[in-house]
């Protein structure tokens, strides 16, 4: 595992404030310990990487992978839904939605009532 691979697999997953997010992430199994500056001191080339790392770093890419699917396919059905990012405004209809239904000049004439 190289400083700028390591760095690469900080930002891609974490974006580029990653060294908290990845200092947790590699301390999550259990077994390790990481803290902010190591991943930092790592990251910069200041200091020889432990060959734990690599392993560890390899499962949070998988899992990495997993939740940005899921993260992409979510975004992707929220988009699919013209209503779902703006609810209290009612979808408009589309030029195809317009077209099926009766044209003004069909309708009959309504004369306007006083109540």
């Amino acid at each position: 595992m190289t400083p700028a691979t390591l760095t690469r697999l900080g930002e891609l997953l974490y974006g580029p404030r990653y060294a908290t997010a990845l200092a947790e992430a590699l301390s999550a199994d259990g077994e390790h310990r990481a803290q902010v500056s190591h991943v930092s001191t790592w990251c910069a080339g200041k200091r020889p990487i432990p060959a734990w790392v690599a392993g560890r770093a390899r499962e949070i890419a998988t899992q990495g992978q997993r939740d940005l699917v899921e993260r992409l396919t979510a975004l992707s059905e929220l988009l699919i839904d013209p209503t779902a990012l703006h609810p209290s405004q009612p979808a408009r209809p589309g030029r195809l939605d317009r077209l099926r239904g009766p044209h003004p000049d069909d309708l009959p004439d309504t004369e306007p009532t006083d109540a």
